[in-house]
């Protein structure tokens, strides 16, 4: 019969993987992953918004920017893979956090972490190369939620199984 999982390493894996699970919803539905005219675009993964002053905002299909059919799927399977990262995550923190093995839901959140790594890679590579196009913060909140969530499945299956 093995040891318990220890308490630290449980707090992590929850912690880590919760991290994961905000930072991956929050880059697909907080959009942004390029700007465009100081703040004034933001392009994300299935749509882009533009605001102009008194005439508020308005969300637009990414059909306007002329980019390849390659791209917007690149961008929908980016949106989707981000949100089932963030599915998974949860899952191993609630396995976790009630003290049952989570070796699949691991090993689920490793493939996630890995689809979602592969399809914003896809994205970002396709992307067709506005002029003053600035990275945007979710690039930066995908790149965090792999590595979270990399971090947490790796810590759920090296750690001793929870009896």
């Amino acid at each position: 019969m093995r040891a318990p999982m220890r308490r630290p390493a449980k707090i992590f894996i929850v912690v880590a993987a919760l991290a994961a699970a905000v930072c991956g919803a929050v880059a697909v539905q907080g959009g942004r992953f390029w700007v465009l005219a100081g703040d004034r675009v933001e392009i994300g993964p299935i749509h882009a918004e533009t605001c102009l002053g008194a005439a508020g905002c308005q969300r637009t299909g990414l059909g306007w920017m002329n980019a390849s059919a390659l791209w917007v799927q690149a961008g929908t399977g980016t949106f989707a893979a981000g949100l089932i990262l963030a599915l998974c995550c949860v899952l191993v923190a609630a396995t976790v956090a009630a003290g049952k093995r989570a070796r699949l839901p691991a090993k689920l959140t490793l493939v996630a972490a890995a689809t979602a790594a592969a399809a914003t890679t896809l994205f970002v590579g396709t992307f067709p190369g506005l002029s003053g196009a600035e990275p945007g913060r979710g690039l930066v909140w995908m790149a965090l939620a792999v590595v979270a969530a990399a971090a947490a499945a790796i810590s759920t299956l090296r750690a001793r199984a929870i009896e």
